[in-house]
């Protein structure tokens, strides 16, 4: 599970309190159309802790800029992050150093992503969307956050 706060891709009617992280089985494949756009399909989840049910918007592509990934189909804190960074991820905040996985799991995947190659190295910058129509870039060098420019 990703955001379990938003009702545009996750609900339940239960009491339990579904965690972010938290891994749950999927029961089930419900169509639902509450948009024009998007996918129809949600996929009906129930917690390993107790017999609760949620649902959850189906994501098409795990990682796809633009697009929320509601969901991981693997465990999506990679087992090499640092413990310095754990916190960073669970807070939904990043920090110079961090890897472009690391990045992704904590704030969500870019709008779009700029590949740059030069004599210096490879790089990429992320390219997020921020509510006042301006971006902020995340400029990662051999897959590490090197600078962040708002």
């Amino acid at each position: 599970m990703n955001s379990v706060l938003e009702q545009d891709h996750f609900y339940t009617s239960s009491e339990y309190d579904f965690l972010r992280f938290e891994p749950v089985k999927v029961k089930g494949i419900n169509l639902i159309q509450n948009f024009d756009s998007d996918y129809p399909i949600w996929l009906e989840v129930e917690s390993f802790k107790v017999p609760q049910k949620a649902f959850v918007r189906y994501n098409s592509i795990e990682g796809k800029p633009g697009c929320i990934d509601h969901y991981f189909s693997t465990t999506p804190i990679p087992k090499r992050t640092d413990k310095k960074f754990l916190s960073n991820i669970l807070n939904k905040t990043i920090e110079i150093g961090m890897s472009e996985r690391e990045c992704r799991i904590s704030i969500g995947n870019p709008s779009s992503i700029n590949n740059t190659a030069s004599r210096h190295g490879i790089g990429k910058q992320y390219v997020y969307k921020k509510n006042n129509g301006k971006n902020i870039y995340y400029q990662f060098e051999y897959g590490k956050l090197v600078h962040i420019n708002e």
